[in-house]
């Protein structure tokens, strides 16, 4: 009320994941930073927002910029669909924007594209990617270290019918 704003507050502690690299003779340890999170359900969510944020500036380096300027557009599109009854299922923003993330480069910086044909470029190229098994098996959070699919409150085929709906959505103008 009044002038504060609302904020959620987490309390988190430092995570380091170290793990055995095998490289040339002999090999070494890599360390990993991150931060834990405990749930009230006593499970732990493991985060690493240092990598999430130089991962997603270097993405929009290389995209000239388009890349946040998309996953805006698709946050805008999922809201859009779910208001209009076209899209049922949650999909939280952070999955949007990692799905964003998993399209290259080159599928944003097309010279001749306007706003529209690039969505729909990158959102073919989600459906395309989400459809494979072997592809989307291998799909990592923006921060290239936590598994996209597996331990989060979505699935694949939840991402799949987001992007299904969203292709739908966008049509064939």
């Amino acid at each position: 009320t009044g002038s504060r704003a609302e904020v959620d507050v987490v309390p988190a502690i430092q995570y380091r994941y170290v793990s055995w690299v095998s490289a040339g003779i002999g090999g070494h340890y890599q360390e990993q930073k991150g931060v834990a999170i405990l749930s009230t359900d006593g499970s732990w969510t493991l985060n690493y927002p240092d990598q999430h944020e130089t991962n997603g500036i270097a993405k929009r380096a290389r995209t000239s910029h388009r890349f946040k300027k998309v996953v805006r557009i698709f946050k805008r599109l999922r809201a859009d669909m779910s208001d209009r009854g076209l899209l049922t299922i949650s999909i939280p923003s952070f999955l949007v924007e990692c799905l964003v993330y998993i399209v290259e480069d080159h599928h944003f910086t097309v010279a001749t594209d306007d706003r529209y044909n690039r969505v729909r470029r990158v959102a073919l190229r989600m459906q395309e990617i989400l459809e494979n098994p072997l592809l989307s098996s291998t799909m990592k959070e923006i921060n290239c270290i936590k598994p996209l699919f597996g331990n989060q409150g979505w699935t694949r085929p939840d991402a799949i019918t987001f992007i299904r709906a969203a292709v739908a959505h966008l049509g064939n103008a």
